[in-house]
């Protein structure tokens, strides 16, 4: 892809009024606040489906394509091989600029029924209105099962005013630390050390936060 183009504009399925969105976007009528749902590789070999790119053939002879990517597909693949995408998973821009403070957690222990909650401030320094997705992700610390350096758990969309500071919650439950166990056919937490990672994209981390989940 050339590097060339100073900005690229993408409003995949957007449906029958995407002409007059784009229109609004493009003038800067409206705000691009869309983030991307897949990730661009920087080439095809980087791709996880790609490790797994061999055609085989069903009983029939017909022509078929396995996937072996298992828990790693998508973002938890170039995770997985400390690939650096083109564009990664939950990019995209907006016309107001911001900048976003120390979140703080509502606690750094919980029992494995418990929750947390993650608050971020984030401060629209622009003359405009900032458009601002933030993703609140899990990495386990030392996990014994096989687990992706990180999983997109909970996020959340603002509009923060310009000049004003808006506070995003991420509340992080049982769910977001579970993980299936193949041997007992069931959702388990396993006790350990987890950092909740603060990102505006799978690629760009703000911070992360420690926490220990006890039996």
């Amino acid at each position: 892809m050339s590097s060339a183009a100073p900005a690229i504009l993408t409003s995949f399925f957007a449906g029958q009024e995407q002409a007059e969105g784009l229109v609004d976007v493009l003038f800067g009528d409206a705000d691009p606040g869309g983030r991307l749902p897949t990730t661009f590789p920087k080439a095809l070999a980087d791709h996880p489906a790609y490790l797994h790119h061999r055609p085989d053939h069903d009983s029939t002879g017909a022509g078929t394509q396995r996937y072996g990517e298992g828990l790693f597909m998508g973002y938890r693949g170039y995770d997985a091989r400390s690939l650096a995408p083109r564009f990664a998973f939950g990019h995209g821009l907006s016309y107001g600029s911001s900048d976003w403070g120390e979140p703080t957690a509502s606690t750094h222990t919980i029992d494995a029924d418990g929750s947390v909650t993650v608050t971020v401030p984030v401060t629209a320094t622009g003359e405009r209105d900032a458009t601002v997705v933030v993703q609140g992700y899990v990495a386990p610390i030392a996990p014994s099962a096989k687990r992706p350096p990180k999983e997109l758990k909970v996020w959340t969309k603002a509009v923060v005013t310009a000049g004003t500071t808006s506070a995003s919650m991420l509340e992080f439950g049982r769910d977001a630390f579970h993980h299936w166990d193949t041997a007992t056919g069931s959702w388990v937490v396993e006790p350990g050390e987890y950092d909740l990672v603060i990102a505006s994209a799978a690629d760009s981390e703000h911070a992360r936060i420690r926490i220990t989940v006890t039996a």
